[in-house]
């Protein structure tokens, strides 16, 4: 019970020196969105990287001059192509008309549809072996992809073939990256958490130092003493990460459909609980424990 009211006066004492503890909220708010922001973002690229990882997309293009239902013919014979995950067929007319489409409302690109400049076009999306196995074989993938290259490009009437396994690279270079800054950075914006938290304490104590050496002439023990202060410095990083979080979820809202239109058609997520959990509950702990190293003598 004596716990119990101690603790409930470090609520209240959160009162005194009421400005400092408003700005001292205030930082660990903002410290605690900036790592939420940095972990929502972490958490949408990694998940679509993932959902996407390992694919190859070829781009084919033919001659304009070639016939049109020889082409049509050719991507009728894509579907028995193994690891096909898409594929995508424009006209020359269809191409132009796309492209039309994806420019702003004012400009119209309708003119000769007929005598379109685009050569006729097919977007192919692979999966390759190693991929489907889920395994992580980049030289597997570089064979796979040279042998489809030549396929394609000896079709009748292809001009050109583009590929772009940069889907792949980015996925394992984000990996990299991710894993090289993560901790850094968290542990950096920890640090800089504990020592405003910590300030803070520090502060409370001198403020109220008639009052903490009162108790201590009368023999009151140090954990008597202390158990409200630090009270307070927890309370302070459980409410800094709630208000982080609500800020976070308002900025998801906010941007969750900026980038769900074609061709990304990505859209921003919220954290999962877990995490959710995870960052609650490590601000609430950095808090108790900056509040316990400040009031030790």
């Amino acid at each position: 019970m004596i716990v119990l009211r101690r603790l409930l006066q470090g609520m209240k004492d959160l009162r005194i020196n009421l400005w400092a503890q408003l700005l001292t909220l205030a930082a660990v708010t903002l410290i605690a969105f900036l790592g939420g922001l940095f972990l929502l973002l972490l958490h949408n690229f990694n998940a679509e990287l993932m959902r996407v990882r390992g694919d190859v997309l070829f781009q084919v293009y033919w001659e304009p001059a070639h016939d049109l239902s020889e082409i049509k013919k050719q991507w009728e014979g894509f579907a028995s192509l193994p690891n096909l995950m898409d594929v995508q067929t424009y006209t020359p007319s269809e191409a132009i008309d796309a492209l039309s489409k994806s420019l702003d409302s004012d400009l119209h690109l309708d003119w000769k549809q007929s005598e379109s400049p685009l050569p006729a076009t097919a977007l192919l999306s692979f999966a390759p072996p190693s991929a489907r196995e889920g395994k992580n074989g980049e030289a597997e993938t570089m064979v796979w992809t040279k042998e489809m290259l030549d396929y394609l490009q000896a079709l009748p009437g292809v001009q050109s073939v583009r590929y772009n396994p940069m889907r792949t690279e980015l996925s394992g270079a984000w990996s990299k990256l991710s894993r090289n800054l993560l901790w850094p950075l968290v542990g950096f914006l920890l640090i800089v958490l504990a020592l405003v938290v910590g300030n803070t304490i520090k502060l409370s104590q001198l403020f109220r130092r008639d009052e903490i050496e009162i108790l201590r002439i009368v023999g009151a023990r140090e954990w008597y003493i202390n158990l409200p202060l630090i009270a307070g410095g927890t309370a302070q990083g459980f409410l800094g990460a709630v208000l982080a979080l609500g800020m976070l979820k308002i900025v998801q809202i906010s941007l969750e459909n900026v980038l769900n239109f074609p061709p990304y058609f990505f859209r921003l997520a919220f954290l999962p609980f877990s995490q959710v959990l995870l960052l609650a509950g490590v601000l609430t702990g950095v808090g108790m424990l900056a509040s316990f190293v400040a009031v030790k003598r």
